[in-house]
């Protein structure tokens, strides 16, 4: 019998500690993520994407990680489309606001 440390012990015990951090790692990404999905769907924009930022310069959040692209390309789909408004050009023949095409008024016979 022997006395003494076990390493075979030792190191089951180190691979038991680095796999319960990287699942708690990959937990508390999972809830950053979904918090931030949740202010998109709430139309938090402007919060969510301050989250996703601080989640990012806390290194929460990797940069390089698909689930990030995916959250990000969220945040842009939810965010309104400015309109714009097309004028017609001088040379487009159509005076503003009327529809080419389209007879408004009544012919009459002569």
């Amino acid at each position: 019998m022997t006395l003494g440390p076990d390493t075979d012990i030792k190191q089951l015990l180190n691979s038991a500690q680095v796999e319960f951090g990287a699942r708690e790692k990959k937990r508390k990404q999972e809830q950053e993520l979904e918090s931030i999905r949740l202010m998109v769907k709430r139309g938090q924009l402007d919060d969510a994407t301050q989250a996703l930022n601080q989640s990012l310069a806390a290194e929460t959040l990797i940069n390089f990680d698909p689930r990030v692209q995916r959250v990000s390309d969220e945040i842009e789909a939810a965010a309104p489309r400015p309109v714009r408004l097309r004028r017609p050009s001088p040379d487009s023949g159509s005076p503003p606001g009327i529809v080419e095409g389209i007879c408004l008024g009544r012919a009459t016979s002569v």
